[in-house]
């Protein structure tokens, strides 16, 4: 005991003496362990989605890939409403399925509106996902028409308190109802796939939508909801996914398979997502949140296991350059009668003690840097919760493991000292030089390359900021019309209204707007060919490419004449003139296109407008002009005017849509938002780049002091 207490002793007065060195050893090695503990904690938050929920290994989400001949298969995170009762009917194995369809809608709490986004879900909705509860059931959360469940974030918000079960609230789905709290679930993780806080049932919403809204449960024609299904125990979810295609050709109705270039199965198929993998393999249109990278996870676990290799390296190499200034020490104690097993012990022991101070600092740091990398990271607020032992035990022996790696090689040089070390020569088992060299050029090697990555992630994302989307998104405010009855004539008076309000440069009416995730399509039969060609389109009036901005390739978009008023003009991009067959925009111009008994005469040709992000190509489309177009009113306005046209529309607003909180957005910060991810990661990158130069310095620096 007492030969510890005397390595203990001299270790602490060693670094006590050589400050400079402390400092550097343990600054380096505490950025490096903080930066492994960062990451670990976002790589086990990242990788632990879902998997709270009860039965989680037989819960699976459909998900649709919808291929269109010509066009890139799109993965859609939901599925269309007939197919839950056709694979209850079809497969013993499914044990259960739910669907939820979400919506955005105004709530209504002591006369103040919000805005929510809701999700409209069958009434086994908690049970089959076994969503944690609170307050009230899951069988009883969406029983009847009236009754709805709330987060218990949402329940703090309108109500202060948690306990809020029979308390109403009126919702505006899709028209202005009052609902009764039946339930209130545990807020959901920020970690999961999945992201609302209000619930009401499906029966009550489309029984008083409008009657398109109406027939979505039952269509086949788009994939609408998100659903998922819970297998039976021991069920293999392999063999009913293979068995989807048979169910798919005999479950389309013949006027779908009709307007299909092959067979159903080619066009619909659907697949199996265990919940848990949902945040990576689940599909990449209209989910949740954004779909997440396992490759760049783990990409950002590399870069913090060689931020934490550089701050070894830089131990090892300070220590063993040292190793000169105990060497007589060493001699001494080998004198004295110490074996080089406990010389080496000694030394790895003064590596411990200094790893483990490095480690309490590195987790100060990790606590201090938290609240600004959590909003990078999206993790969630609390942090090493102190009854999860097992991130305890990864940290205790991370801490260890760093250590034995970093003072293994300096305790083994340091062991080899001979006695004649006394005489004053310079040991020849020491003479490291050429080692850490060769260190110090390989980590700033690897900084070099980090560097170099970071630069092309910010290259390419100044490149999405920038890129042309051959329309100006500028100024423009989104609004969405309230889904209510009525609501294409509240539109249209609403466009009519604004038409003259100061401030505004223009606006329009159209079915979807750039950045919708729309994927209306329609069929265009062709001579000679035996099955019709399939285009996107949008349904627009006639002022929406002069608010867009968009330049005219060829014709123009002219009011009709009272000869060619019942006449459906549309408009045509690049790619749909190339489909067609035309090699120049002229060339399209009067062609007709037949979709079932239309005819659709083509009046102009625009370029192909990214209507997504930059991650998906350009699909083939048609503009069709209509003086109804759809619910989707965009405004252009003047930057220092934008106050006043807001309150403009909000006078205009409520007479036509009592109860509905007005819902705009801005274009600019919707077309951003598909890239949060990845500017997420980039910041992410530039700080651990910066973190490895820093360190690789800081290394470079104490040997250039220490010669």
């Amino acid at each position: 005991m007492s030969l510890w207490r005397n390595y203990l002793v001299t270790a602490w007065r060693f670094l006590i003496v050589d400050r400079a060195f402390t400092f550097v050893n343990l600054l380096g090695l505490a950025v490096g362990l903080a930066s492994v503990m960062l990451i670990s904690l976002h790589v086990r938050d990242s990788l632990s989605s879902d998997r709270g929920l009860a039965g989680h290994e037989r819960l699976f989400r459909i998900d649709t890939l919808e291929t269109t001949p010509g066009r890139e298969p799109l993965d859609i995170a939901r599925a269309p409403g007939p197919l839950r009762a056709a694979l209850l009917e079809a497969f013993p194995e499914v044990e259960d399925i739910s669907r939820a369809y979400p919506v955005t809608a105004s709530v209504v709490r002591d006369a103040e509106p919000f805005r929510q986004d809701i999700l409209v879900a069958d009434s086994n909705f908690f049970e089959l996902l076994g969503l944690p509860l609170v307050r009230g059931s899951a069988e009883t959360a969406l029983a009847g028409t009236s009754s709805l469940a709330l987060s218990e974030r949402a329940a703090l918000r309108y109500f202060g308190t948690a306990d809020v079960v029979g308390r109403r609230l009126t919702v505006a789905a899709p028209r202005p109802r009052d609902f009764t709290v039946a339930a209130v679930f545990e807020t959901i993780p920020a970690n999961s796939h999945m992201e609302f806080d209000l619930v009401i049932p499906a029966d009550g919403y489309f029984a008083s939508a409008g009657e398109e809204v109406a027939a979505i449960p039952e269509s086949w024609a788009g994939a609408y909801f998100f659903t998922y299904a819970r297998l039976t125990q021991g069920a293999n979810p392999d063999a009913v996914e293979r068995s989807l295609p048979a169910l798919v050709d005999r479950s389309l109705p013949d006027w779908l398979t009709g307007l299909l270039s092959g067979a159903p199965h080619d066009f619909y198929r659907f697949r199996l997502v265990p919940v848990a993998d949902i945040p990576f393999d689940g599909g990449a249109i209209a989910g949740f949140k954004p779909k997440a990278s396992r490759t760049t996870l783990w990409a950002i676990s590399g870069v913090a296991l060689l931020i934490l290799a550089i701050a070894l390296i830089n131990f090892a190499n300070l220590t063993t350059a040292r190793s000169t200034l105990r060497r007589r020490e060493v001699a001494v104690r080998k004198v004295c009668g110490a074996k080089p097993r406990q010389i080496f012990a000694q030394f790895m022991g003064e590596a411990i003690l200094l790893t483990t101070v490095a480690g309490l600092i590195g987790l100060s740091l990790v606590e201090l840097s938290y609240p600004y990398l959590a909003g990078i990271l999206g993790m969630p607020e609390a942090l090493l919760p102190g009854e999860d032992w097992r991130i305890w035990t990864a940290l205790v022996l991370g801490v260890l493991v760093a250590a034995i790696v970093s003072g293994f090689y300096p305790s083994v040089i340091l062991s080899r000292i001979r006695p004649t070390a006394l005489a004053g020569g310079f040991d020849t088992e020491v003479r490291t030089g050429m080692l850490r060299h060769v260190l110090l050029v390989a980590q700033f090697a690897v900084s070099i390359a980090l560097i170099a990555a970071t630069l092309v992630m910010l290259m390419q994302m100044r490149f999405a900021a920038r890129a042309d989307l051959r329309f100006d998104s500028s100024n423009m405010l989104v609004l969405q019309i309230p889904d209510v009855p009525g609501a294409d004539e509240a539109a249209l008076a609403l466009r009519h209204s604004l038409a003259a309000t100061p401030g505004g440069q223009g606006l329009t009416l159209s079915s979807s707007v750039p950045s919708d995730e729309s994927e209306d399509n329609v069929s265009i039969d062709r001579p000679g060919e035996a099955k019709p060609l399939q285009l996107g389109f949008h349904r627009v009036d006639p002022a929406f490419f002069a608010t867009y901005r968009v330049p005219m390739l060829a014709g123009r978009v002219a009011a009709p004449t009272a000869e060619d008023s019942s006449i459906r003009r549309v408009l045509i991009n690049e790619a749909a003139l190339r489909r067609l067959g035309f090699a120049r925009a002229g060339q399209g111009l009067g062609s007709v296109l037949r979709a079932s008994a239309t005819e659709l005469h083509v009046v102009g040709v625009v370029p192909d407008l990214h209507f997504r992000s930059l991650h998906e190509p350009v699909r083939d489309e048609l503009y069709i002009l209509d003086d109804t177009p759809g619910r989707r009113l965009s405004l252009r306005y003047r930057p220092g005017e934008l106050s006043s046209l807001l309150q403009a529309i909000e006078r205009r607003w409520q007479p036509l849509f009592p109860g509905h909180q007005l819902d705009y957005a801005f274009l600019e910060e919707s077309l951003a938002a598909p890239y949060d991810g990845e500017r997420r990661q980039t910041r992410l990158l530039a700080v651990f780049a910066a973190t490895r130069v820093i360190l690789s310095c800081l290394g470079l620096a104490g040997m250039g002091a220490f010669a």
